[in-house]
């Protein structure tokens, strides 16, 4: 992180900006700053920036590397992890294979060790079944019966509506007559007295006569006027 060239004045002035950006700054970043700022630098100032610089660059440097680092060795464990699965699984479709699934894990392992006890001759002889056995083109899997859809029970029948009778139009009802002046009743006699009482009529003793008063509707007088 020195201070000569186009390329590297910006990665200072990156740097720098980013020193202050920090809220917790070191005494070494205190120092950069504190130099950097300072406009009229001596040649023993420009000297102990230029020293303070190439430290931070070193810093940086070593932290890459150890990032680098570790995940280079993240990326061998992982390969690491990937192969023993392979192997743990090659091994078990190798018992699947032999019709040992039902076997004991110590009788596995106590028959894999007397395994290894075997002189080569025998070896050489599982080896000739076992390639074999392996070379044998694997049988295609034998696909389950599909079941057959259920019928469906047929729909219950619907049972017929009855069709509604026809609908008589509503009579059309008489236009209301509202008096607009007390309206003698010169029919009502008598015998008609309760009625027109009861339909709201008044009785005028001056004139002797049956009266609807104004406001009142006429339609149920119309035998009395």
């Amino acid at each position: 992180m020195q201070t000569t060239g186009p390329k590297k004045q910006t990665q200072l002035e990156s740097f720098i900006l980013m020193l202050r950006g920090q809220k917790t700054r070191s005494e070494a970043h205190q120092l950069i700053l504190l130099l950097t700022d300072n406009a009229t630098r001596t040649k023993e100032e420009n000297k102990q920036l230029d020293v303070l610089l190439k430290a931070e660059r070193a810093k940086m440097l070593a932290k890459k590397a150890t990032l680098a680092a570790t995940k280079l060795l993240g990326a061998n464990k992982d390969a690491e992890r990937k192969e023993r699965n392979h192997r743990l699984i090659q091994q078990g479709l190798l018992i699947d294979m032999a019709n040992m699934q039902g076997w004991d894990k110590g009788e596995l392992l106590g028959g894999l060790l007397d395994l290894a006890n075997t002189k080569i001759e025998n070896r050489n002889g599982w080896k000739k079944m076992g390639d074999a056995l392996l070379a044998a083109p694997v049988p295609a899997p034998v696909p389950a019966p599909v079941p057959a859809a259920p019928v469906a029970a047929p729909a219950p029948a619907q049972p017929k509506r009855a069709t509604p009778a026809p609908v008589a139009p509503a009579t059309a009802q008489p236009a209301k007559r509202i008096a607009t002046t007390p309206t003698i009743l010169t029919k009502a006699d008598f015998y008609a007295k309760e009625t027109v009482k009861a339909l709201g009529a008044t009785y005028d003793a001056e004139s002797k006569k049956w009266i609807v008063q104004v406001g009142r509707d006429l339609t149920p007088f119309q035998e009395w006027l």
